[in-house]
């Protein structure tokens, strides 16, 4: 599965909405300790459907423009990022919304120290395979910003004690659905990778570097090798938020073993 950022001067956010977005009051990353998350589903002016739970990549563009208007009490794109899984399972795109810092509108009471991901779809129609593909890419974006300057994301647990929230732990709701939902109780703040700094990558390296065979020295070698080809394993098509930080893994990186 691949993950792919997409920024909102890709996706063709409004002109207007930059501006609104602009204006907008931001808080500290620092104060930022809750993940929330949310579907997006919704029905149109007759009551039908309109959120499938997986998306080609054009109808998710036109259901994030959708957001740019659709809830005017809220503002434009009321989530911090929204997440779409492709039809085929193979790619979820993260789509910029409001942004990290931007203050969202996404849950009431908690729009200063969360931060809210929206998936389109809704997850109360059973599809167990996007929706873990959607909490997947979640997982792997939290903790790429941990790694970053949001270092106390996900501190605040929610009140059933899991590291991410679902709107109905704030709100008398069936959001985010009831298969995203059993997914929170074990949300992995690393993502699923171990975390290395620069220096330990390169440590790491020399090690295995200077052993004959990844079989001696008790095996530590090939412990190390799995190591860093795990932390390689998915990496993230996705900015890093800490932009001068020379202990920092970039993503796009390619570390070879």
């Amino acid at each position: 599965m691949e993950i792919k950022y997409v920024p909102r001067s890709e996706w063709g956010a409004k002109e207007a909405t930059e501006v609104w977005i602009d204006a907008r009051i931001t808080d500290p990353s620092y104060m930022k300790k809750e993940i929330h998350v949310h579907h997006s589903a919704a029905v149109d002016s007759e009551d039908n459907e309109i959120t499938p739970n997986r998306w080609s990549y054009a109808n998710a563009v036109a259901y994030m423009k959708r957001l740019e208007y659709v809830r005017p009490d809220l503002g434009p794109l009321p989530y911090s990022e929204n997440v779409a899984v492709s039809e085929d399972l193979e790619t979820v795109w993260v789509f910029e919304g409001r942004g990290l810092t931007e203050r969202g509108a996404h849950t009431a009471y908690h729009n200063i120290p969360g931060i809210g991901w929206g998936i389109l779809g809704n997850f109360n129609k059973p599809d167990q395979l996007a929706a873990d593909a959607a909490v997947m890419a979640i997982e792997h974006r939290v903790a790429q910003l941990r790694r970053g300057v949001f270092l106390n994301l996900g501190d605040t647990k929610s009140p059933t004690g899991a590291n991410a929230w679902g709107h109905r732990d704030s709100k008398a709701t069936s959001c985010p659905g009831a298969d995203v939902y059993r997914l929170l109780a074990d949300f992995d703040l690393e993502g699923g990778l171990m975390s290395f700094t620069a220096h330990e990558i390169e440590e790491l390296k020399k090690l295995v570097s200077s052993l004959d065979s990844v079989s001696s020295n008790g095996g530590f070698a090939e412990y190390a090798v799995n190591l860093i080809r795990k932390e390689r394993a998915m990496p993230l098509h996705m900015p890093v938020v800490a932009e001068n930080c020379d202990n920092c893994i970039k993503r796009g990186d390619t570390i070879v073993v």
